[in-house]
């Protein structure tokens, strides 16, 4: 019993969990031929704790946590700790299991999404039904705020790929913001030129060269930022350079025999820059 208590209070573990948990315990009391009655007052005690747990960790410790959340966030930190917890107390808690959709592509927006803890990819796909993944969201990103500024649809599905619990903040309140502080309005503008320009030069990179000089750039790249040894897969390129596997997979090989890279699986180490750099174009 006060071992559930501060499994509850400490927030470590879902209802569902708590559940298959009480399921457990019942089985194998059963099995050692112990009384019934521990096992049915378990269940009882879950069930009470439950009706009082419920609202308890969305009151506090979740307030808490989306407070640290928001704080840091490149947009929200623009707001007053006033409008901050006015944003917080508005949100409402959804659980979503692996394989389910946050939303989908042409979707009318509703709400942003806080992840509290899980996995979700944004994703969408290719005129021959191709899924071209565009970004990978942990604990702590927040997703589907650009599409709450006009009334056009979702650009792109949202797949969630573990046990995932978000915070949603509706739509009114998200734009009841935009027209009230002038600091967070300007920093989603500047955001949404910054995209703007990435995705003019995504379209100019597609256009002006060829599929080994954008595998050599990324390369170069994530090089710049995570070191020699970069930890990714084909699968992961290819969704990046808007390829398939197969193809990366033929220009990474080409790489390797002229000594750039070395390639295993799940990684590809830099071994000479400098020819990485050449087979670019950077330097020439």
């Amino acid at each position: 019993m006060y071992a559930l208590l501060r499994i509850i209070l400490n927030y470590k573990l879902s209802l569902r969990r708590l559940r298959m948990m009480c399921k457990y315990k019942v089985e194998n009391n059963s099995q050692k031929g112990r009384s019934s009655l521990s096992a049915l007052a378990l269940i009882r005690d879950f069930h009470i704790l439950r009706l009082f747990a419920k609202p308890w960790p969305a009151c506090h410790v979740m307030q808490s946590m989306l407070l640290d959340i928001l704080k840091n966030h490149w947009l929200f930190s623009a707001l007053t700790d006033e409008k901050l917890s006015a944003c917080v107390a508005a949100v409402h808690m959804q659980t979503y299991e692996a394989g389910q959709y946050v939303f989908h592509q042409m979707d009318d927006p509703q709400k942003l999404y806080i992840i509290i803890r899980g996995e979700v990819s944004i994703e969408t796909h290719s005129l021959a039904g191709k899924v071209i993944k565009i970004k990978h969201l942990i604990d702590g990103d927040i997703f589907g705020e650009f599409a709450l500024i006009d009334d056009g649809p979702r650009s792109a599905n949202a797949v969630v790929m573990k046990p995932t619990e978000v915070a949603a903040l509706n739509r009114s309140v998200f734009q009841n913001i935009m027209k009230s502080d002038i600091e967070f309005s300007q920093r989603l503008l500047r955001v949404l030129v910054n995209r703007l320009r990435h995705s003019n030069h995504q379209v100019e990179s597609l256009v002006s060269q060829s599929l080994s000089q954008r595998t050599a750039r990324l390369l170069c790249l994530l090089q710049a930022q995570k070191g020699d040894v970069i930890k990714v897969t084909q699968k992961q390129l290819s969704d990046r350079l808007f390829a398939s596997r197969e193809k990366v997979n033929e220009k990474l090989q080409v790489f390797e025999a002229r000594g750039a890279i070395l390639k295993t699986r799940g990684r590809v180490e830099i071994v000479n820059l400098d020819t990485l750099k050449k087979l670019s174009d950077i330097d020439g």
